[in-house]
């Protein structure tokens, strides 16, 4: 099978995080506890779509224990407050915010990446809130991904679990994805500080005229070849 180089990195703007941790495939961690009393032919994990979809799935792990308060749909100012980010209100009566952990990924092939729920796994996050999809190309776009929580209605506090899954990637190819982590430097900041200073400026600026700019700006040349120099 052919495969595609996906270069990653945690922002290193972000002491507040604990160690890095790999981030592994996701069939790896629900294989293991696969039913092993059934017919090879009509298993889950033979389904073609299913395969698919495991092909390049990956875990972004937490790395510590979290608990944030709120009251009145506002953040209290308690311990680990200081680590999430209110945004707009996803649902009409429960708080979102911004977990400030920050993942950058990049390839040189066209390839989307999508950030989604932990569905595979019972998180204890779970039990508070969802954490909420996107999907952009990380060929022609160089942005952090911070998972944000949307609460459900009820919910007035968030418990994040230290090796939970905070969220998966999924790399959309026919290609292996192959993961290799960087460094991160000042000029890779810079870049990814450029990008989110875009939407920043541009809030209704399609994606499409943001992918159109960086490759204009020959961007993707210059952060490319600043990672491959600084590989783990």
């Amino acid at each position: 099978m052919d495969t595609s180089t996906v270069y990653w990195c945690i922002d290193t703007d972000l002491p507040i995080l604990g160690p890095s941790k790999p981030i592994l495939p996701l069939f790896n961690s629900v294989v293991s506890e696969r039913n092993r009393n059934t017919d090879p032919g009509s298993s889950y994990y033979k389904c073609k779509s299913a395969q698919e979809m495991f092909n390049n799935t990956f875990i972004l792990p937490s790395t510590e224990n979290l608990h944030i308060l709120f009251s009145g749909g506002k953040l209290l100012n308690t311990r680990d407050a200081k680590k999430f980010r209110p945004r707009m209100p996803v649902f009409e009566d429960g708080p979102a915010v911004d977990y400030d952990s920050r993942w950058l990924f990049f390839s040189e092939d066209d390839i989307n990446i999508q950030l989604t729920p932990p569905y595979f796994h019972k998180t204890k996050a779970s039990e508070y809130a969802t954490v909420l999809s996107g999907e952009f190309n990380i060929s022609k776009w160089f942005r952090p991904i911070i998972p944000t929580f949307s609460l459900w209605d009820a919910s007035r506090e968030l418990v994040i679990s230290q090796d939970d899954p905070l969220a998966y990637v999924n790399f959309i190819t026919d290609k292996k994805v192959i993961l290799k982590e960087f460094k991160e430097t000042e000029q890779i900041k810079k870049i990814m500080h450029e990008c989110v200073m875009m939407k920043d400026r541009f809030p209704n600026l399609p994606l499409a005229e943001n992918y159109n700019r960086f490759i204009l700006n020959k961007k993707h040349k210059t952060l490319i070849e600043e990672i491959k120099n600084n590989l783990v």
